[in-house]
This record gives C-alpha cells, structure tokens and sequence, in this order.
C-alpha cells in the first residue's frame, strides 16, 4: 500500500489536496477511483478504447487533452462528431444568406456591414447597365429608369445611379431635349407633335414644354410646317385641289401643327382655305 504522498510524487499532474487524495482499501486514491466508472460510462457510448502504440490513454491525459473529464475536445480515444456539428452549422448558415440574398428584400436580414458590401455590389452593377445603355443612345431620365427598373434592380438603386450620372452630366434631360427638338423639326413635326414625342422618350412634361416653348418662340416649328406644306403641295400637282388639301391637312394634323399655320399655308400653296 502507498500514501497518498507517494502517489502524488509519482503523478504531480493529479494537483489535489492531500485531504482529496485519501486511499481506499485497494490502495487507490478515491478520485483516481471514479476514472475507472468515467472510462466504462465513455466505453458504453463510444466503443472501447484505441489500444496500440500508445496503449490506452489515463484519465488524466484525457483530462489534460479535454480540458475536463466529461468534455473531451481533440483526445484520441473516440470520435465526438464535433466536426459534423460544425459543418452543419455553417451549412444553415450559408442557406439562410443565400435565402436572403434571392428575397425580395435583398440584405435586409443581414449584418449591417454585410448590407452595405450588397449594396455597393447592386450600386455598380447597375451603374454599368446604365452606362452600356447610354452607350447604345442618347436617354432621357424617365426612359434610362424605366428600363433599369426593367432589369430587375432595386428602386432606390437605380435612383442612387441616377443622380450619379446627373453629377458627371452623362444624364442631361435639357441637352437630350434639345437635340429630340432637333430630330422633330428635321421630321417636320409641329408643336404638339414635338411636345408628345418628348415625353414619349421619358422627358419630363415640365422640361419637355419649357424645350419646347423656346424652340416655338424661335420659329422653328413654323418653318418645319411650310417645308411640309411645300412637299405635299410638290408630290399633289396634277390632283384635285380638294384631294391636295386633304392630304396636307392630314400630314399636318399627325406631326401636331398648329391649325392657324396651316390655314395660312393652304391658302398660299393650295388655293382658298377649307375652312372659312
């Protein structure tokens, strides 16, 4: 039989008191004793123990691996399946960003830095397609937005593009204004006409009429009315007067001219005014 002195010199990484560590009648310290109840409780759930080169492990080098007898953490005399835990973990994990990710509310669900990396990511995309489609034409604002929203992109997304653009004037509705004023007159279209096909290309009404007005006061839808009435009137010789009329007032009628200006052009060019 030895002390508990003796048995403490030969295992110093046992660190109890000496009132801990009194001996049964075996000889065997009390709480060395209760390893051997731990490694039955460890073999009815896990299997035996791994015997070979190192031989079966002691309690206490399970409790210096584990960190505690009941909690072993990396020991290698069983397989905890804490590493299966892990990876399901993550795997829940990597599902629910990604079920975010495709909802409606894009990050909403996320970490607020995370949020804000979607966000810029979003941001850029869209700023691209926007730049691919300013490329392909010249765009209005309501037109550039229409089809943004069109690709799929978030409201406040394609708005954030929007005044960047403006910022850098690649998005000028005045500029792009002008020049459709331009294109109509090279058509031969009139006032309304001009006006109905500026907010058909996404012009705003405000922008579009004050385009428009300026362009009137110059006299340039006036001179566009004439050029039509000399066409018509060229391409009609030799047709009944009131055919030739007709004609005219119907061109003139589509590309939105202003009816005073046509009656002054038909009594010039085509004889007495249909309308009295």
């Amino acid at each position: 039989m030895i002390s508990a002195e003796e048995f403490l010199q030969r295992h110093p990484a046992l660190d109890v008191s000496a009132e801990e560590a009194s001996v049964d009648d075996a000889g065997v310290p009390s709480h060395v004793a209760s390893f051997g109840t731990h490694d039955a409780d460890i073999e009815d759930r896990h299997g035996p123990h791994r015997s070979g080169r190192r031989g079966n492990i002691s309690g206490a080098r399970r409790k210096r691996r584990s960190g505690g007898f009941g909690s072993p953490v990396r020991g290698d005399w069983t397989r905890t399946g804490s590493r299966a835990v892990e990876r399901t973990k993550e795997a829940d994990a990597n599902r629910t960003v990604d079920a975010a990710l495709e909802s409606t509310q894009v990050g909403q669900s996320l970490p607020r830095a995370r949020r804000e990396v979607l966000s810029d990511d979003a941001v850029e995309a869209c700023r691209q397609s926007a730049l691919t489609l300013l490329d392909a034409a010249p765009r209005a604002t309501g037109a550039l937005r229409e089809r943004l929203l069109a690709k799929g992109y978030e409201p406040d997304v394609v708005e954030n593009v929007i005044a960047r653009l403006k910022r850098v004037d690649l998005l000028d509705d005045d500029a792009y204004a002008r020049s459709m004023i331009r294109y109509c007159v090279g058509r031969m279209y009139g006032k309304l006409g001009t006006l109905r096909e500026l907010q058909r290309k996404g012009v705003d009404r405000g922008t579009a009429e004050s385009a428009v007005q300026e362009a009137a006061r110059r006299g340039v839808f006036a001179d566009a009315a004439w050029e039509l009435g000399r066409r018509i009137a060229a391409k009609t010789i030799g047709l009944d007067a009131d055919v030739r009329k007709r004609r005219f007032w119907g061109a003139g009628g589509r590309r939105g001219h202003d009816v005073q200006t046509l009656r002054e052009i038909e009594r010039d060019l085509f004889g007495a005014p249909r309308h009295a």
